[in-house]
């Protein structure tokens, strides 16, 4: 269980109103974006690959980002390299990076003939700072992943005979970068589930993320409530007032979605973490699910 879509689920979601996929490689464990890819080409998508968490991970030897039309990534502080804030796209396309490089800076042609904003667009320009920052950490790219993979792989081995949790493992023909490492908790092995794990840790001394975020994005209340520009709900309302049907947003649908975050729990990682860090965590894991396994196994 990798906790990230697959050509199966994708496949069962594409209606003719889809525009496009966006695949995202979860926790640094890339999904199987050239089998989604192999589906969209089938119906004429494009595939747009969320590379913010997955740095360097790989399909069939080919990096993340490189499979779909476009590749996005993140800059943000927690991420494999940063500028603090911010992000990049990249694409094999020419239209796509027209595009794009116009959407980023307010849609201004710079350096076209006669120059204008050719459509609504944001200013996310980088400042050349940033630029800089980020020329430099790319440099150091390959090393920060290696040594997130070599503790990462350690921890999954000390971890490996513990019943009650599925650890991260790359599916066949990818490599993991590890971002974050996630602890999927069966319940009915350890007592309390991801809650309890959680907070076991935590009163170890361990900071972890039980279910990862408290809630899906479309639960929030942006969507519940659609609440945008004002009063307008654009653009529901406007999808409505066109002629097309309305946009519900209800658990009951994404229900992989809603098991996933009942049941991970979301350790930090970074390339930092030495023998001994990676010697403590395991020990606390450990330690919490055999006292929740054997308070089940008392009641």
């Amino acid at each position: 269980m990798t906790l990230n879509v697959t050509p199966k689920t994708v496949a069962a979601r594409i209606t003719g109103r889809t525009r496009a996929i966006i695949a995202t490689h979860l926790f640094g464990g890339p999904c199987d974006v050239i089998g989604i890819r192999t589906i969209a080409d089938a119906c004429g998508i494009p595939v747009i690959e969320d590379c913010a968490q997955a740095y360097l991970a790989t399909q069939a030897g080919r990096l993340v980002g490189t499979v779909g039309a476009i590749g996005a990534f993140s800059l943000q502080q927690g991420k494999h390299m940063t500028t603090g804030e911010g992000g990049m796209t990249i694409t094999s396309d020419p239209a796509y990076a027209r595009r794009m490089t116009l959407f980023s800076d307010k849609a201004w042609g710079y350096g076209d003939p006669q120059p204008d904003h050719y459509f609504l667009a944001l200013n996310y320009r980088m400042t050349d700072l940033q630029g800089a920052v980020a020329r430099a950490q790319l440099g150091k790219l390959d090393g920060v992943v290696a040594r997130r993979q070599a503790s990462a792989e350690a921890l999954t081995a000390q971890l490996a005979d513990l019943p009650g949790l599925v650890l991260p493992r790359p599916i066949p023909g990818t490599t993991h970068v590890y971002w974050k490492y996630p602890l999927i908790v069966d319940p009915e092995v350890v007592e309390g589930g991801a809650d309890a794990l959680g907070g076991a840790l935590k009163a170890q001394g361990v900071f972890c993320a039980p279910r990862y975020i408290q809630k899906p994005a479309f639960m929030c209340q942006v969507f519940m409530e659609r609440k945008t520009f004002g009063r307008s709900q654009y653009p529901w309302a406007s999808r409505v007032r066109d002629g097309g049907s309305d946009v519900t947003y209800d658990p009951a649908d994404h229900p992989g979605t809603m098991r996933a975050l009942e049941r991970v729990v979301v350790l930090p990682w970074n390339e930092f973490y030495t023998d001994e860090h990676v010697a403590f965590i395991a020990g606390a894991v450990r330690a919490a699910v055999t006292s929740l396994s054997r308070k089940r196994a008392v009641a």
